[in-house]
């Protein structure tokens, strides 16, 4: 499989939602979310799963944080896991070019990095795009955590809402 831009991936997991859960699930539209995106299931419209494009995992992740050395990881600023936890979702999904997708519950990913030491500040300031399509410039500041706490959302869907 071939995601080869966010659109293409953003789709994808459209279908996926759809199919594991029944249902529609729509894309909310408005501001520059750039590679990412909220969705929220018609049904039942509390249910909502914000979806990050990436390109690859965190392959630094080792280096940055050496107690999982040679190992890889996922992050997010923490400005974008704030606003899926305001806007109430209940996944923080990561879709890659060649169509996995795993998934982490926003307030576990946040405790996990701060509880072990995985809040990670770059040295130089970047222009970066706010959760309000607002240019910034800052250092950001990501939560990382290693791909063994993520769960493979393609799998079999049991047991992520018990």
């Amino acid at each position: 499989m071939a995601l080869n831009n966010k659109e293409m991936a953003f789709d994808f997991v459209q279908r996926l939602l759809q199919e594991k859960l029944g249902g529609v699930f729509v894309r909310s539209s408005g501001g520059d979310f750039g590679r990412h995106c909220v969705f929220t299931w018609l049904r039942d419209t509390s249910v909502k799963f914000y979806v990050v494009y990436k390109r690859e995992f965190f392959n630094s992740f080792g280096v940055w944080f050496p107690k999982f050395r040679g190992g890889v990881g996922e992050s997010l600023n923490v400005e974008w896991l704030d606003f899926a936890c305001r806007r109430g979702c209940l996944f923080v999904l990561f879709v890659y070019p060649d169509g996995r997708v795993f998934g982490v519950e926003p307030e576990f990913m946040r405790s996990y990095c701060v509880n072990n030491g995985l809040v990670r500040e770059q040295g130089s300031v970047n222009p970066v795009f706010g959760s309000q399509g607002d240019l910034l410039s800052v250092k950001e500041v990501t939560y990382c955590v290693p791909i063994g706490v993520l769960r493979d959302f393609c799998g079999v869907l049991e047991g992520w809402f018990s």
